[in-house]
């Protein structure tokens, strides 16, 4: 048995709602995981190719469930919602915006995330406007020419899409989801929001058995 560094794989979107909600339980794990397992950003693709017009039904909806997600988390929400005339609900753009974060620099890719949720929910951002993406990339010193040239980069579309298709590989169909991974093979540890508390002991009890099970192969 091949032995490998565990990992951790959050698969999430800048503009789904309960991923913004998820975003503090994230910031636990990180804090608390990041020296034992390579934790991994992954982007979902929630809504893509523009195919979904803001009408007012689906602003119902989605203000229907940005309520559920702020009374579960505590994430504050702006319900103004002031987006352009037409808006877009294409949630490529950001997730592309992550993906050049992570190629860039990937110490803030995280934090990055972060952002682009609190500049949609909280402070009425167009997070599908490259302005406002490069905008926020700057604030964690990645340079706008750098943002510009990789934004649009070959590279990075395909690197965007494979996120994708390894979410929907993943069978993966709700945001925010969390993968783990060792030489056992590929656990999932939840597929929507849970608090810390729910997670925390799952995670140790599985970096404990992989421990226990590398151990094991190696003194056999």
């Amino acid at each position: 048995m091949t032995i490998m560094q565990p990992e951790l794989f959050y698969i999430a979107d800048p503009m789904c709602s309960w991923c913004y909600g998820f975003a503090p339980v994230m910031e636990k794990v990180i804090e608390n995981f990041g020296d034992d397992m390579k934790i991994n950003p992954v982007v979902g693709g929630l809504r893509v190719e523009g195919a979904h017009l803001l009408s007012p039904e689906l602003k119902e909806t989605l203000v229907h469930h940005w309520h559920e997600v702020e009374k579960q988390s505590g994430q504050p929400f702006n319900y103004d919602f002031d987006v352009p005339e037409n808006f877009v609900y294409n949630t490529e753009p950001s997730c592309r915006a992550v993906v050049t974060m992570r190629r860039l620099k990937p110490e803030s890719a995280f934090p990055y995330f972060d952002a682009l949720h609190r500049a949609f929910y909280a402070e009425n951002k167009d997070v599908t406007d490259t302005a406002v993406l490069r905008d926020e990339a700057e604030k964690f010193g990645l340079a706008p020419a750098d943002f510009d040239e990789w934004f649009t980069h070959t590279e990075t579309c395909k690197e965007t899409y494979d996120d994708f298709a390894f979410s929907q590989g993943m069978g993966i169909t709700g945001f925010p989801s969390i993968v783990l991974k060792d030489e056992r093979g590929l656990a999932l540890l939840t597929a929507g929001y849970q608090a810390y508390e729910n997670l925390e002991p799952n995670i140790v009890k599985w970096l404990e058995t992989g421990k226990e099970n590398r151990t094991t192969q190696q003194e056999t």
